[in-house]
């Protein structure tokens, strides 16, 4: 054999043996932990107490001049603080037949008090509303505020009194009207 074959027999064999040595078996231990997480959002519920079908309150019969008030209980039933709460109000009317007719029966109804809690919201003459200016606020009516903690599982009492307004003039159109009051809380979760 030449010098050149010897030379690359020789090289060919030392580069086998170094990859032999280098990519040789490499033992040693290892441990593995699995592990998992959830992220769940919160939730905000607001509830009634003892309330059947979300009705408040029925008052039938009424005349003008009579004064009416409903209590009632609303409940975090979510598992976050409730920061606001805001009431909107709307309603419809309608006549002793049964039909739809908005004669301005609401700017009879009166809110003369409001009490969240023992906090006057409404109360007396200077802040008292009909249901037609109450139904007008864009913003609805904030009946608590953030830094009032509601956490969950607590409870708000509620106070309302009405007033079928008494007027010099003739109130004949409102003979058998009937006003469906629907109040709508909206709870806000707390920013802090």
């Amino acid at each position: 054999m030449s010098v050149k074959k010897h030379i690359a027999m020789a090289m060919t064999t030392g580069l086998i043996g170094m990859a032999l040595i280098s990519g040789g078996t490499v033992a040693y231990f290892s441990d593995e932990l699995e592990s998992k997480a959830e992220i769940q959002s919160g939730t905000l519920e607001l509830g009634f107490v003892d309330i059947d079908e979300n009705i408040l309150f029925k008052i039938e019969d009424i005349q003008p001049g009579e004064e009416f008030e409903s209590r009632f209980t609303l409940r975090n039933n979510g598992s976050l603080n409730i920061g606001e709460i805001v009431l909107f109000s709307k309603h419809t009317i309608l006549d002793k037949n049964g039909n739809e007719k908005d004669n301005g029966f609401g700017s009879q109804i009166l809110l003369k008090e409001l009490i969240v809690d023992g906090k006057e919201i409404i109360k007396g003459k200077d802040s008292a509303m009909t249901l037609n200016e109450l139904r007008k606020l864009k913003n609805g009516l904030l009946i608590k505020e953030e830094d009032i903690p509601f956490p969950n599982g607590d409870t708000m009492d509620v106070k309302v009194k009405f007033q079928f307004k008494k007027t010099a003039k003739d109130q004949n159109d409102f003979q058998g009207n009937k006003l469906e009051l629907d109040w709508t809380f909206r709870a806000m979760q707390t920013n802090k």
